[in-house]
Formats: structure tokens, sequence, C-alpha cells
């Protein structure tokens, strides 16, 4: 949705569409490596083997790194680790996984995620196969959030972090088996809806607050 052809390039100097890069030739070595470095026993750096957050965390720390520190910078990032199809890069795969789905011997790999065939009802989903999929969810969102932590300490090596405003937040929620549905896009229920909002004000201003609990009068909002 964010691409160049919809207008969203305007006002960067920069715009680069990294899922392009998923589907453009690359050495042959990856179609080989790429299932090992999936196990956790070969960092291919294949830019296929995540869905951007690598790819995503180069590019912008390489930004960090060029731009004089002095220049305002506005960067925009769009991490998608977290959608459908769950498949998080080992050590983040089992490290959600839940007990219960381990003692029935359900293996991840077989859960379906065809959301066509839930939305339908042609598969259903016990509760362990759904505790699979949030524990799947989960592990994409963490192996995520340490591409962010690069991201956040390339700030701070370029001394712009105590004077940026920085906002961490998401589009939509999404549906893991709950009413049939898998992913985002289907109706305004609770898992769709509720979504993160993190922020760092310049200066650490309201640092620790949640909202409801930080004074606007204070300025601080």
């Amino acid at each position: 949705w964010l691409s160049r052809d919809r207008g969203f390039a305007q006002g960067f100097d920069r715009y680069f569409e990294f899922w392009k890069l998923r589907s453009a030739r690359l050495p042959f070595l990856y179609t080989l490596t790429a299932p090992l470095e999936s196990t956790g026993l070969l960092p291919s750096a294949d830019p296929r083997a995540d869905k951007g957050s690598r790819l995503l965390t180069a590019l912008g720390t390489r930004t960090l790194r060029e731009v004089d520190g002095r220049v305002p910078l506005f960067l925009f990032m769009n991490l998608i680790d977290a959608h459908p199809p769950f498949q998080p890069p080992a050590p983040y795969r089992e490290r959600f996984l839940p007990a219960e789905a381990r003692a029935q011997g359900i293996d991840p790999d077989r859960v379906s995620q065809s959301w066509t065939a839930l939305l339908t009802g042609d598969i259903s989903l016990s509760s362990a196969e759904q505790a699979v999929l949030r524990g799947l969810n989960r592990g994409e969102i963490a192996y995520m959030d340490d591409y962010l932590g690069r991201v956040i300490a390339a700030l701070k090596a370029a001394g712009r972090y105590d004077n940026a405003f920085i906002a961490v937040t998401s589009d939509h929620g999404c549906g893991l088996g709950e009413n049939r549905t898998l992913g985002a896009g289907f109706d305004l229920r609770e898992e769709m809806l509720r979504i993160p909002l993190v922020v760092h004000f310049p200066g650490g201003a309201g640092a620790g607050g949640r909202l409801g609990e930080i004074s606007a009068a204070s300025g601080e909002v």
C-alpha cells in the first residue's frame, strides 16, 4: 500500500520499496543457505530470510551514519514481520511456543495458516493450535523488536536520540484464530483495533508515563 505509485514517496529524499527485493533475482547460493538460516545453523544474510526488518534496519542505520547529525532528519520505517504467515527465524521461533502444545506434540509447521480456509470454516483450530499461532506471532514481534533496538542504538551513536521525537505504533492489530480470522482487514473487533503506541519526547519528557497519567497541562503531551 505504501508504494511510490500511490504517491507515498512525496517529500522523501530517499524512498525504498524493499518488498520488491524479495522477488528479485539473487545469487543461487541463497536458495541453498536460506533453509539452514531458518534453523539458526547458518546466518546467510539472504534478504529473503525475513520480511524486511533486517534489510530496513541496515538502510536506516546507514542513513543515520551518512546524514550529518546537525541536519534535521525524518526517518520512517515500515516493519511488517508481525504479519502472517508467522515464521520467525530461530531462536525466536521456539521462544514463545506454549508448553501445552509441546506436550500434545503439535508441530508448529503443521498448524494451518490459511486465512481463507479458516474464514470459510473449511478448517478449525483447537485452543492449543491458537496458542501456537500466538507464540509464533510473539516470536515475529520479538524478532522485529530486536532490530528496532538496533535503530535506537544507532540514533544514540549518531547523537540524535536525546533530542529526537520517536513514535512506535501499528496500523492495525491481528486475528490469531479468534472468530475464524487470521490477519487483519476483516472487522472492527478488539483484537484488530487495540494497537501499541510508544513515544519518546525530546529530552525524555514524560518518560515512563502512560496515557491518562501524563498531564496535558504540563505541556508534555
